[in-house]
Parts: structure tokens; C-alpha cells; sequence
């Protein structure tokens, strides 16, 4: 596909840093390898503990990374994810200790627990603890399920509530009833589905997760009793404001359509290796993409503030019941918040960040709704209007994708980027809205 060159493309030193690091891995002894592991383990940790509180903790379990990431030693993951790249050398080390012993590389596994929280500490009420695609047995062999729930305990005592990540397709009863034995009933399962379009999930976000993995998944983790959260975007790399609207609308009435139980919302962010921070570095002066609006000076690669409002009010405001289920990411909120300030000066972005934050916490559409209403007046919001209304020449959505992977596809292949560009109309030509 289209996008899965573009991303292997944007990730091509990351993967032959990570086969150097691999082979240098496979000349140490075992001994060797694995206190290599360990020191890359402390000299990560400030990366692996992510977020502890008495109610609610983050714990990011080192591992040998995600799966679909990393395939056969060549990174083509999501369009939109940077999660692997400040790792390199550590995650090639892991992925060589589970290839040489997995016994050990558990113990690895484990000892980045144990490193940023203490041995069987008292734990939070909930408990986020989680690789990267915990239901799949290349990075969670048998080995590392044993040493984390069946040879000994993570906590003092059980939390209240577990949750932990994984992918759609690696969902099924067997592996659910696993881990059901040990975590016991109240577990959230959290998996990505980004956006309810399964073209746009597919052959520009390259999540490699079909509609029916989805519905499987949630139907699954409902049989057994658990509860199943939905990753979803509020921004598309390379889509209009209104575009990504639309598409978050979408995607969140499907999935309450399924019967999900909540929907983590994350805005996108221009991160290094993104599709998204691929065209912020290198297309902000391209004059086909100023015109449209897709690329907008330093707010490129992330939705407008205002736009993060409009997405959530877009689906509460038909269906306030739904606001319930809706849940802003604790990890990647704070730092769009951070970029979004650094980058706009404009009291309105304060007042649009509070109105965010509360609704967060309170999750009340009514409050939403008032500070929406009081934004509307404001002077910066009539500019981002203008805007909106320019961004009108971009086309519906397949244009944008064409026009946009175009503009990337000349960057990328300026001696071939024709033939990549036929062959991206040629998958356009089975996208649909719905």
C-alpha cells in the first residue's frame, strides 16, 4: 500500500539503527545481553513510568516493542505513532534477549516494573499496566504472563480495576480467559481503532485493523465480562479541520453503535516519524498545501484548539447521554495542551483549554455547551472560521489524500513519485465515506 511505503520510507535509518543494534545485540553472550537490557532499562525509566497517583496510575512495561511497529526488523507501524523511536537500541537489545532466552527476557519485562514502582507496591485504584500489544504472543510470550501474574504478584494486593493495551486482531476467548484466571473481573481492555472508516484506517493511518476485528473484540471482551475502551483521533494527518470533525463524529456513533464502554479521545500531535510531522518538517512552504490550509505554520500536524471543541460538541450535542463513555487521554491531552500554548498566545486558547480540561474531569456537556457559546464570540474564533472556510478549496476528503499524498510521494520519490501517486488513485478508487 501506499502509506506503508510512505511510512517505511520515513522510517528508514530507525530501521537500520535498530538491525546494527540487532546483530551487536546477538554477539554478546547471554549474561552480557541481559545486563545491557537492564541498563537500558535505567536509563529509560523516566520514559517508563508515566503517570502515578493514589486513584490512577501509568505503568509502560519495556519490552520488545509493538509488533506491528516493528516487522521483521523494519518499522512501518501506524502513520500517525511515534512511541518506538526514543528506543531504538533498547528495544533491538529486548527483541535479541527474547529471541536468545525468553525466560530471561520476562525477567526483563518484569524488572521494568519493579524498577519505577518497587516490588509489589500498594497499587492505585486503577491500574493502567501495559506493553504495547499485550494479547500478542510475540511480545508477550507465555514466559512474561508467567512472571508477571502467575510466579508473582505486581501488587501488595489486587487493584481495583486493571486495564492494559492491545490490538483489536489480537483479541479472541482463549487469551481473554487467560488472563481473566489471573486479573480477575474488573479489567478494561484498551485498544486502538483511531478512526470508524476503515479506508482511512487502513491505507492512510496503515492500523492494519479491519470493522470486523473491531466488532469481534468488543463482542469478545463483552462475553467475558470485562470492559472495552476505543483509542480514537481528533485529527487526521493531512485532513481539513472539518474533515477531521466529520470523521471523529463518525467514528465515535459506530462505536457506541457496538457497544463500547469508553472512547479515549487523543488530539494528533506533530511527533517526529508521523505522517502528520513529516509534513509540518517538510512541506510547510509547499504553495499547493498553504493554499488548501492543510499546513498552517507551526499549527501544522494538530488540530485547532476550536476544532477539538467542535469534535466533542458535535457528537454530545445530538446524544448528550454519549458524553458519558467519553474519556480525554491523561498521557496525550497534557502534552497537545503544551504545544498548543507554546504555539498560540490568544487568551480565547486558555478559556478553550479550561472548557477541554473540565469536561475531562466532569465530563458534562451542559458546561461544554456555555463555554462553547462564549468562545464563539471571541475575536480569534472568527479567525479560525476564515480559515475554515479557506481550507474549503482542499476538496472532500479523497482529493485531500490524493493532493496530500502527492505533495508527500514528490518529497519521498522526486525520481518516481508518479508511479506511487497511480498507485494511491488506484486504492482511492474503493474509498467510501461511511
Amino acid at each position: 500500500m501506499f502509506i506503508e511505503e510512505v511510512v517505511s520510507k520515513i522510517w528508514g535509518k530507525v530501521s537500520l539503527d535498530y538491525q546494527e543494534e540487532y546483530n551487536k545485540a546477538l554477539l554478546l553472550d547471554t549474561g552480557s545481553l541481559y545486563n545491557a537490557v537492564i541498563r537500558g532499562i535505567e536509563t529509560g525509566a523516566k520514559n517508563i513510568g508515566v503517570f502515578t497517583s493514589s486513584d490512577f496510575s501509568i505503568t509502560s512495561l519495556a519490552t520488545s516493542g509493538c509488533p506491528h511497529c516493528n516487522r521483521g526488523n523494519k518499522f512501518s507501524g501506524c502513520s500517525m505513532c511515534d512511541y518506538s523511536s526514543p528506543y531504538t537500541e533498547n528495544l533491538a537489545k529486548m527483541n535479541a534477549l527474547k529471541t536468545r532466552d525468553p525466560e530471561l527476557y520476562a525477567k526483563a519485562v518484569r524488572y521494568s516494573f519493579d524498577y519505577v514502582r518497587g516490588k509489589t507496591p500498594e497499587p492505585s485504584i486503577f491500574e493502567l499496566v501495559t506493553g504495547y500489544d499485550c494479547l500478542n504472543s510475540e511480545e508477550f510470550p507465555d514466559e512474561v504472563f508467567k512472571e508477571l501474574f502467575e510466579d508473582n504478584d505486581l501488587f501488595s494486593r489486587k487493584p481495583y480495576k486493571y486495564t492494559f493495551e492491545t490490538r483489536a486482531s489480537s483479541i479472541n476467548p482463549d487469551k481473554i480467559k487467560k488472563w481473566k484466571d489471573k486479573l480477575g473481573k474488573r479489567v478494561k481492555v484498551e485498544f486502538g481503532v483511531e478512526v470508524g472508516n476503515e479506508w482511512i484506517r487502513n491505507h492512510w493511518i496503515n492500523k492494519n485493523i479491519t470493522n470486523d476485528h473491531i466488532i469481534d473484540a468488543v463482542k469478545t471482551i463483552s462475553n467475558e465480562g470485562w470492559e472495552s475502551n476505543a483509542n480514537v483521533l481528533i485529527g487526521i494527518p493531512g485532513f481539513t479541520e472539518k474533515q477531521a470533525i466529520a470523521v471523529f463524529k463518525q467514528s465515535v456513533v459506530w462505536l457506541e453503535s457496538l457497544g463500547v464502554n469508553e472512547i479515549v479521545c487523543s488530539p494528533l500531535s506533530a511527533k517526529n516519524r508521523t505522517l502528520q510531522g513529516f509534513i509540518k518538517e517538510n512541506l510547510n512552504g509547499n504553495s499547493r498545501l498553504v493554499d488548501c490550509g492543510i499546513v498552517c505554520g507551526d499549527n501544522t500536524g494538530m488540530p485547532w484548539i476550536f476544532t477539538v471543541i467542535e469534535a466533542i460538541y458535535s457528537v454530545v450535542s445530538e446524544n448528550p447521554g454519549i458524553a458519558k463513555k467519553i474519556m480525554l487521554s491523561n498521557v496525550n491531552f497534557p502534552l497537545y495542551f503544551d504545544k498548543v500554548r507554546q504555539v498560540n498566545k490568544h487568551m480565547s486558547v486558555n478559556k478553550a483549554i479550561e472548557a477541554i480540561e473540565k469536561f475531562g474531569e466532569d465530563r458534562d456537556p451542559g458546561n461544554l455547551f456555555e463555554a462553547r457559546k462564549e468562545l464563539h464570540k471571541d475575536k480569534y474564533y472568527n479567525e479560525y472560521l476564515e480559515f475554515i472556510e479557506a481550507q474549503e478549496s482542499a476538496g472532500n476528503i479523497a482529493e485531500t489524500i490524493l493532493n496530500v499524498g502527492s505533495e508527500v510521494a514528490k518529497t519521498l520519490w522526486p525520481e518516481s513519485w508518479e508511479n506511487k501517486v497511480r498507485a494511491l488513485k488506484e486504492e482511492l478508487k474503493s474509498y467510501e465515506d461511511t
